[in-house]
């Protein structure tokens, strides 16, 4: 029996035959074997050899000496669906351009997204400008790409009405720029509403 060193050893599966180099990485399933570790070795210190064969070559191999064998399965690789940097800030700043058609309903989402433009590098900080009379403030920023400023009131949300936003933008992300029209309406709670 496998001590539990050894098991803790064991490799990750090889995307290839041992025996004929062919790919097996694509997904279904393929033998493995966990090699014999010489007897003059000591268990604890020794490395389990972990091989993997095709399914061609596993008749050819499977009367070797060996502690095991298994069948692994193994999925597909799934496509990266993630937005690189380019595309994220791109689609970020379209939602951005969308919800300030609606300005004061989405003060918000369009504090916390233009502050993650500017952690992009897509916006930068200007300056930040106090009212007198009333003590709001609007925030400031340098579209980099267009020169253009773009200004924002400061209306930083709670930590749950953040977490709920984030939620959203990353849902956003997900789907891209194809959000249906919201209904108009203030923020309820300091929370996002949702274009869902």
């Amino acid at each position: 029996m496998l001590s539990r060193e050894i098991y803790l050893k064991i490799a990750r599966p090889r995307n290839t035959c041992a025996k004929c180099g062919a790919a097996i990485a694509a997904g279904g399933k393929h033998p493995s074997v966990l090699a014999v570790v010489p007897d003059d070795d000591d268990e604890a210190g020794a490395e389990p050899l972990r091989e993997d064969f095709c399914e061609q070559c596993w008749p050819e191999v499977r009367e070797r000496g060996y502690y095991g064998f298994w069948i692994a399965r193994r999925e597909p690789p799934k496509p990266d669906t993630r937005a690189n940097k380019r595309e994220r800030n791109a689609i970020l700043l379209s939602y951005f351009d969308w919800l300030a058609q609606d300005a004061a309903a989405n003060a918000q989402r369009l504090y916390v997204i233009s502050h993650l433009l500017m952690k992009f590098q897509v916006f930068k900080w200007l300056r930040t400008d106090r009212d007198d009379e009333t003590g709001a403030e609007t925030v400031t920023f340098r579209n980099t790409a267009t020169d253009e400023e773009v200004s924002v009131t400061a209306t930083p949300p709670d930590e749950e009405a953040v977490a709920a936003i984030v939620d959203e933008i990353n849902r956003y992300l997900d789907r891209g720029p194809d959000p249906e029209p919201a209904a108009p309406g203030a923020e309820s709670g300091g929370a996002a509403a949702s274009p869902d």
